[in-house]
């Protein structure tokens, strides 16, 4: 049975509640957003939609929802974009003081894709091409570990790299697939159908353990470059003055959800691996992820712009 709480004048869970997703539509957060919109809406029998709001790397949609009503009905999807937007921007706002997490959805590796036309084989392969002095290979960044992905190769290998900026992982999959850069890390679930459809080639995983799956032979990135693992994570997030009640309610109706075989199913197919757990677990994750990427992005030597 659904448990209502009072939060001022509006109760939770209102008739209408919003996950806003801070990407374009047709991503990998999107995907994911709309499968948890559909059955949290059944489990606790109101309508959830999700809401696109794309810009700034995921800043606008993560402003909307930290300056919306603490009421829970108001949640924002978010990725390690919102820890890691501040080392690649000047002008990045630090919006989690001003968000509290509810639950971590799942953990995903990020996969090393290049274009279906580049003749390479190999992790080794590419390595030579971006060090070679006509190096014409562009990478695709789209914010987050992506971005990260793109300036640690170019740092291990010591290699020319032109960085391409792209809205969001759907539209630099979409440039990939049609020849527009050389290279992408993107996450597992949209990967594996770009790779499936034969729109990329898969080189590595960043996951620090071998997969399963579509992506179960692919070296992993971490065993040529120590410390290249890159696991990404999706979940949910509410205004800082939302009630711990609130908090409490909306993360045992995900944790349910996280449960439900359709979802466990889609996971599974998607590579990623649902997580679940308390909103303190996931505050954890956040902290050590905060410090884990700010060493490596001071090993690359990233500059905020």
């Amino acid at each position: 049975m659904t448990s209502f709480i009072s939060v001022g004048a509006e109760p939770w869970p209102a008739s209408i509640i919003k996950i806003v997703v801070p990407f374009p539509s047709g991503g990998p957060t999107d995907v994911v957003a709309r499968l948890i919109s559909q059955k949290l809406g059944q489990d606790i029998g109101k309508t959830v939609i999700v809401e696109n709001r794309p810009g700034a790397d995921g800043n606008l949609g993560a402003m909307f929802v930290a300056q919306a009503p603490p009421d829970g009905n108001t949640m924002l999807f978010v990725v390690p974009a919102i820890i890691t937007n501040k080392f690649f921007q000047k002008s990045a706002p630090n919006l989690l003081p001003q968000l509290q997490p509810i639950i971590v959805l799942n953990r995903v590796p990020n996969i090393l894709l290049v274009k279906p036309t580049l003749a390479v084989s190999s992790v080794e392969d590419l390595a030579k091409l971006v060090q070679s002095k006509n190096s014409d290979i562009s990478c695709a960044s789209s914010g987050s570990l992506p971005t990260v992905g793109c300036e640690l190769f170019r740092a291990r290998t010591h290699g020319n790299i032109l960085m391409v900026r792209y809205k969001g992982n759907g539209p630099a999959l979409a440039a990939l697939s049609q020849g527009e850069v050389s290279m992408l890390f993107d996450v597992a679930n949209t990967a594996a159908e770009a790779v499936k459809a034969g729109r990329a080639k898969a080189l590595a995983t960043t996951n620090n353990e071998p997969m399963t799956g579509t992506f179960a032979n692919l070296p992993m990135m971490k065993s040529k470059y120590e410390g290249f693992d890159l696991v990404s994570w999706q979940g949910l997030m509410v205004p800082r003055a939302t009630p711990k009640a609130t908090v409490d309610a909306i993360n045992a109706a995900v944790n349910r959800v996280l449960k439900d075989s359709d979802v466990r199913k889609a996971f599974d197919s998607a590579a990623l691996v649902p997580v679940g757990g308390t909103p303190e677990q996931f505050g954890n994750l956040i902290e050590a992820d905060d410090k884990k990427y700010a060493a490596v992005v001071k090993e690359a030597g990233i500059q905020p712009e």
